[in-house]
C-alpha cells in the first residue's frame, strides 16, 4: 500500500496494514493498488465531500425540528400615561403605569407547555379631588397547558422524537451508501481506463507490424512481384489502423480527463500499472470471501437497513399525524402569587408570605373536531409507508437472489476469463506466425489482415469481460461491507 502522510498515528497505520493484509493475502501490502486508489479517492474526491456536506445539511435541518423543545425566555418592558376625561367627580385625572416582565418557556416531550413568568407593575393614579393612589405589585405565575387527547392519549411529541431519531439514522446511512457508490464507481472507471490503455498498446503494435509489411510490399512492388491490389489493400489497412489508434487515444484522453474531474486524481500517476495487477488483486480479495455467503445477513445490507429506518420513521410519522388529527381539547392551568404595597420590598413580602395566591383551570375545545389537513396527510403517509414496505421486501428478495447468483457464476466467470486470455495469447502467436509466412510468400495479405482484426476483436472481448468481472467482484465484496473501511 502506498502510505500517505495524513497525520495517522503509528498504531492506526499498523492496524490498517493488518486489515489490508487479511484481504489481499500478500506479504507485501505496500504494493496494493486497490487500497492506494481507494485511499486517494476518499481523500481527494469532491463527490465524497459533497456527500458529507449533504449529510451535515440534512442533520442540521432535522435538529432544527427539535428546537421546538428548547427552553426559551423573554424580557418585556412597557410604559403608559393616560389623561382621563372627567366623566364623574370620582374620575382619575391621570393613570400612569410602568411594567417589567420576564419569563421562560419549555415544551416537554410529553406535550406539556410550561411557562414561568414574573411581572412587576409600578402604578400611579392621580385624582382631582382626592389623594393620589400608587402601588407596586409583583406577580409570579406558573402556567401549564396541553392537548389532552393529542398528547396524553396519542403521545404526539413522543412519536415526533422517535421519527426524527430514525430519520437521522437513515440520513447517516444514506450518506454512507452515497460515498460507497463513489468508491465503487471510481474503481470500475479505473479498470475501464486500464483496459483502454491495453487496447491502445495492442493497436500500436499491430499498426507497426502493418507498416513493416507495407514497406516490404513497396519493395516488392518495385520489383513487380506483388499485385497492386495487395499493395493498396495494405495501404488501406495502415490508414485504418492509424484511425483506430487516433480514436482510441481520443477515448482514452476523454476518460482520463473525466476521471480526473470526478475524483481529483491524475491517471497518469498509474501509467506504469498493468491491468493484470489490478485484476489479480481483485481476484485475491474475492478468494478471501469465496463461499462465505452464509456469513451475510441480507437484511443488514446498507440499502435494506436504510429502507427499514425510513419505514420506522414513517410509522412514527403516521402516529404523529394521527395524533394531530384528533380533537384538540386543551387544558390550561395557571397558579401563582401576587403582592401589593407601596414599596417593592413590601410587595415581595406578600409573595413570600403567600398573601394573595390565585389559581385558574380552563378547558378549550377547538372546532371542527378533526383536523382535516392532518387526516389527508396521514392518508398519503399510509400509502407511502405501504410502498416502502413492499420495496424493502422486494429488496431483500433481490439481494438474496443476487448474492446467490454471484456466488455461483463468479467462479465460472473467472474460468471464462482464463479461456479468453488464452485465446488472445494464441491469436498473438497466430499473427506472429502469419506475418512470417506472409513475408516468405506463403500467406495471402487478406488472411493476414483477418488475423490482425481477429486479434483486436478478441482483445476487446477480453477487456469487456474483465471489466464486467471487476464490477461483479466489487458487487460481491460489497455484501461483506469490504468498502466500509474507506468511508
Amino acid at each position: 500500500m502506498i502510505v500517505k502522510n495524513i497525520g495517522l498515528g503509528t498504531a492506526t497505520k499498523v492496524l490498517l496494514s493488518i486489515l489490508v493484509y487479511s484481504h489481499l493475502t500478500s506479504t507485501n501490502a505496500s504494493t496494493s493498488v486497490i487500497v492506494d486508489l481507494l485511499e486517494q479517492i476518499k481523500d481527494n474526491s469532491e463527490e465524497m465531500k459533497v456527500s458529507q456536506d449533504e449529510w451535515m445539511a440534512g442533520r442540521l435541518e432535522l435538529d432544527s425540528e427539535l428546537a421546538l423543545f428548547n427552553t426559551t425566555g423573554y424580557l418585556r418592558t412597557s410604559y403608559s400615561n393616560e389623561q382621563t376625561p372627567p366623566r364623574s367627580p370620582f374620575s382619575p385625572a391621570t393613570a400612569q403605569q410602568k411594567e417589567l416582565e420576564g419569563g421562560i418557556s419549555k415544551l416537554w416531550s410529553s406535550g406539556i407547555q410550561s411557562d414561568l413568568t414574573y411581572t412587576l407593575t409600578d402604578s400611579l393614579t392621580t385624582f382631582p379631588n382626592r389623594p393620589d393612589f400608587s402601588f407596586k405589585s409583583p406577580r409570579l405565575q406558573l402556567t401549564a397547558s396541553t392537548s389532552l387527547i393529542q398528547n396524553f392519549f396519542y403521545e404526539r411529541y413522543e412519536h415526533m422524537y422517535k421519527r426524527i431519531s430514525k430519520q437521522q439514522k437513515s440520513l447517516t446511512l444514506q450518506a454512507k451508501v452515497d460515498k460507497k457508490v463513489v468508491l465503487i464507481t471510481a474503481l470500475t472507471d479505473f479498470s475501464a481506463l486500464l483496459e483502454q490503455k491495453d487496447l491502445l498498446k495492442l493497436q500500436v503494435r499491430i499498426c507497426n507490424n502493418t507498416k513493416a509489411v507495407s514497406k516490404n510490399l513497396a519493395k516488392k512492388r518495385k520489383k513487380g512481384t506483388v499485385s497492386k491490389r495487395d499493395y493498396y489493400l495494405n495501404l488501406k489497412e495502415v490508414v485504418n489502423c492509424k484511425a483506430s489508434i487516433t480514436a482510441t487515444k481520443s477515448n482514452l484522453i476523454t476518460q482520463e480527463e473525466n476521471f480526473k474531474a470526478n475524483y481529483n486524481i491524475d491517471f497518469k500517476t498509474y501509467k506504469s500499472l498493468q491491468t493484470s495487477k489490478l485484476f489479480s488483486e481483485a481476484k485475491q480479495i474475492y478468494k478471501t470471501h469465496k463461499g462465505k455467503r452464509s456469513e451475510v445477513d441480507v437484511r443488514k445490507q446498507d440499502n435494506i437497513k436504510n429502507l427499514q429506518f425510513q419505514i420506522d420513521g414513517l410509522e412514527h410519522r403516521q402516529s404523529e399525524l394521527t395524533a394531530q388529527a384528533q380533537t384538540n381539547l386543551e387544558l390550561e392551568f395557571r397558579s401563582g402569587l401576587t403582592g401589593l404595597d407601596n414599596t417593592i420590598s413590601a410587595g415581595h413580602n406578600d409573595i413570600t408570605e403567600t398573601q394573595y395566591p390565585f389559581v385558574y383551570v380552563g378547558l378549550k375545545l377547538d372546532l371542527p373536531l378533526k383536523n382535516r389537513q392532518a387526516l389527508q396527510k396521514a392518508g398519503a403517509n399510509r400509502y407511502m409507508l405501504s410502498a416502502l414496505k413492499r420495496k424493502a421486501s422486494l429488496g431483500v428478495k433481490r439481494k438474496t437472489s443476487r448474492l446467490l447468483i454471484l456466488e455461483k457464476v463468479l467462479e465460472k466467470d473467472f474460468e471464462i476469463y482464463q479461456q479468453y486470455e488464452s485465446a488472445v495469447e494464441l491469436s498473438r502467436r497466430v499473427v506472429k506466425e502469419a506475418t512470417r509466412d506472409f513475408n516468405n510468400g506463403r500467406l495471402d495479405l487478406n488472411v493476414l489482415t483477418d488475423f490482425n482484426n481477429s486479434l483486436v476483436t478478441e482483445q476487446r472481448t477480453l477487456s469487456g469481460h474483465r471489466i464486467r468481472l471487476i464490477v461483479r467482484v466489487v458487487e460481491y465484496l460489497d455484501f461483506f461491507q469490504y468498502f466500509d473501511r474507506y468511508l
